[in-house]
């Protein structure tokens, strides 16, 4: 089933876009049909060539692009003909407000605000300078919640101020959905739904996958204060605060500015509780925390404290014809995240997560002990770049695991002492020294398994809301259960993060190009006298103290990172090639790393440790981005039971003619491509994608087991072929 988005630099002519199948062309949806002057609505703001009409009776509203007549609707044109919706999903549809709230006695009760605002003559509406305030009174709740929609320079926003929501009846707001369908698109629209998961993911329109599980994941990942006793198979996760759908010939993209913190993603396909395919954003304002008396008896405790003085902001990028692709949304969230900042970075190297040392046991005079043993020296890296660099001829990327003894020792990074053992300084300085490689140093700020460098783990670790410290588990690969031989980390508590940045930027001794790790990719919230700290808190601490560290000239770089802390990185790795793979999702799409190509540069997963890394290598060509290998070098000590057990497949001795192969057959093909960036990407049949690359390169890759011809060209199974411009 084809797809395709058109090119990033240059659209394709014509209106027409190859899509699941058939063609979608510039005819419009029923809601576009209608005319301008629809009874019941006044117009309330106009901005270049868009207006804000809305009903003062109803507040209804919606915003119409006038060059193209297309409109979206706050509730859905047709939404009371639905056949599909039953009991409270039928009143969803006419709701610009969806509330779950926890009554005097710690119950969880559900409402919106078509029953218990609208039928109760609780709504009110007034003009704003661009745009329009409605206020929800939930008179029976006690609760009123004011939202702000004003049109911008490329669509509109949806704005709600935290403190201005007034809780006077004991009830409290604990979930909040705003305007779930004011990106839908009903049964006869044609297109498709991006989704952030992972690398991204897209579900195309009425694509009959309703029996599967409508998608909900929390933007920025899972709040890590929770405490996971077991782990399971990963998921992907949320690293871009934003969705978006096409409909027709027209797109809306929705970008999180504030607020990621509290937000999930949501998507549903028509027939799955309703007749309309839509995605939109709830918001969780307070915590929640499950705990138990006995066996087999949950208790859950929620936070009753006031809410925080943050704001939720969506900005909605409207999109029009040759604009209304997949390409246009990326183009969106480059400016949402980079601003004007040019493209200027270029990829086209290799990158060497290298294990240096681990811990491992020893012992004296029969007494067992904990000690060090270097498992990649500086003489031996200095090998593996010698052949690595010299058979490929690209430039390498080196970071450094296990380098330092407070990163052996647990402790949050105050100075990087490098282990002894690894060899002279003379060696190392070889090594940092050396023409064409960049080495980074990996660095603990937020989290901990041993107090020392000035933190405690009685004192500075985040509590959740039963008062006790998150625990950080490791997993056994095994059965997901906890590694009970493995240290337990702690999260730092987040305002005492500067103040470990500080001691260290004192004592960084010219370690400049630093390795953040989880300060990019994790946020979480906690307690602190008495009072609860959301994680859009933290992500603005992270957010500043980021900023802070760039200004100081560090170099920074982190494995997938959230979209907050982008702007500050020079390189990400780790960046998955796929989604997560859930079923109302037709295809996987390269959505992460075309927003962050030419702005930061990134590498794949490793493909030494895929299952499969010859469809890894495919998936590596088709992203545009480094390719990434994790190593070891010393093949005799022993790693069971050492702290980097769960570490596979990475023993260079083992590897090194599969490594150089690879390494080479990926240098031939940047040799085709260097210096350019992606500009479009499209499935032109069953697993095999093509890629189409700023300079008019064309790159096909086929995962399939079989040749596979498209058009004229024949793909080799399980390879790849480039087509340059003529």
């Amino acid at each position: 089933m084809p797809f395709k988005f058109k090119g990033l630099l240059s659209a394709a002519t014509g209106a027409a876009v190859l899509l699941s199948g058939f063609i979608v062309a510039a005819d419009t949806s029923m809601a576009e049909q209608i005319l301008p002057e629809e009874p019941g609505f006044t117009e309330c703001a106009r901005l270049d060539e868009r207006i804000l009409c809305a009903d003062f009776e109803n507040g209804e509203f919606y915003i119409e692009d006038r060059t193209s007549a297309s409109r979206w609707y706050s509730t859905p044109v047709g939404a009371k003909q639905d056949e599909y919706a039953q009991g409270i999903n039928k009143t969803n549809l006419y709701s610009h407000i969806l509330l779950q709230y926890i009554d005097e006695n710690g119950s969880e009760n559900i409402t919106n605000s078509y029953a218990a605002v609208l039928k109760r003559n609780g709504l009110s509406l007034e003009k704003i300078e661009n745009g329009i305030k409605i206020i929800y009174n939930f008179k029976e709740l006690g609760i009123t919640v004011p939202v702000e929609i004003s049109l911008t320079q490329y669509g509109f926003e949806v704005k709600l101020r935290l403190e201005e929501i007034s809780e006077t009846k004991g009830n409290l707001i604990y979930n909040i959905t705003l305007f779930p369908f004011l990106s839908s698109a009903s049964l006869s629209d044609r297109g498709f739904m991006l989704l952030p998961d992972g690398c991204g993911a897209i579900s195309l329109l009425n694509n009959n996958r309703h029996t599967a599980e409508a998608y909900r994941e929390p933007v920025y990942g899972e709040d890590a204060i929770e405490e996971v006793t077991a782990s399971s198979v990963n998921k992907e996760r949320v690293c871009i605060p934003a969705a978006g759908i096409k409909r027709n010939n027209s797109a809306l993209f929705a970008f999180l500015r504030s607020g990621g913190g509290y937000a999930y993603v949501n998507a549903c396909n028509s027939k799955m509780v309703n007749g309309y395919n839509s995605v939109y954003f709830d918001f969780q304002l307070r915590r929640s925390y499950t705990f138990s008396l006995s066996a087999g008896d949950e208790n859950v405790e929620i936070d009753r404290s006031p809410l925080a003085d943050d704001e939720i902001l969506i900005n909605y990028t409207m999109l029009e014809g040759d604009d209304a692709e997949l390409s246009g949304m990326i183009l969106a969230a480059q400016r949402e995240i980079f601003g004007g900042r040019e493209r200027n970075v270029k990829n086209g190297g290799i990158f060497l997560k290298t294990i240096a040392a681990c811990e491992i046991k020893k012992s004296f005079l029969g007494i067992p002990y904990t000690g060090t043993a270097a498992v990649t020296t500086y003489k031996q890296l200095e090998e593996m770049l010698n052949e690595i660099g010299e058979s490929s001829g690209l430039d390498i990327s080196v970071l450094l695991k296990n380098f330092h003894s407070d990163e052996i020792d647990g402790k949050v990074t105050k100075r990087i002492n490098p282990i002894n053992s690894l060899g002279s300084k003379k060696e190392m300085k070889r090594i940092f020294d050396r023409k064409n490689t960049d080495v980074f140093v990996s660095c603990s700020f937020d989290r901990f398994a041993s107090s020392g460098n000035g933190v405690n783990r009685f004192f500075d670790a985040a509590r959740n809301l039963s008062k006790a410290s998150t625990r950080l588990y490791s997993y056994l690969l095994s059965t997901f259960s906890v590694n009970r031989s493995a240290r337990t980390g702690y999260l730092v508590v987040p305002d005492k993060l500067y103040g470990i940045y500080e001691k260290f930027r004192k004592k960084s001794d010219g370690f400049e190009q630093i390795d953040i790790d989880t300060l990019a990719t994790t946020l979480y919230s906690w307690c602190k006298n008495k009072k609860t700290n959301s994680r859009e808190k933290d992500k603005r601490l992270v957010t500043d103290l980021l900023k802070q560290m760039k200004a100081d000239g560090f170099i920074l770089t982190a494995p997938m990172a959230n979209a907050y802390a982008l702007p500050f990185l020079n390189y990400v790795y780790d960046v998955p090639a796929s989604s997560s793979g859930f079923m109302m999702c037709d295809y996987s799409v390269p959505f992460y790393q075309s927003v962050i190509n030419g702005f930061v540069g990134y590498s794949a997963e490793s493909v030494n440790q895929s299952a499969t890394p010859e469809d890894s290598f495919l998936s590596l060509l088709e992203s545009g981005g480094d390719i990434a290998f994790t190593v070891m070098y010393n093949s005799d000590i022993p790693l069971k039971g050492t702290s980097a057990e769960g570490i596979f497949a990475c023993r260079y001795n083992e590897q090194r003619e599969t490594v150089i192969e690879i390494a080479k057959d990926y240098a031939r093909f940047r040799n085709e491509i260097d210096n350019v960036f992606i500009s479009g990407y499209e499935f032109p049949a069953d697993g095999v994608v093509k890629t189409v690359f700023s300079n008019g390169t064309v790159l096909f890759t086929n995962h399939n087991a079989r040749e596979v011809s498209v058009g004229a060209e024949k793909i080799p199974a399980g390879g790849y072929i480039i087509r340059r411009q003529q």
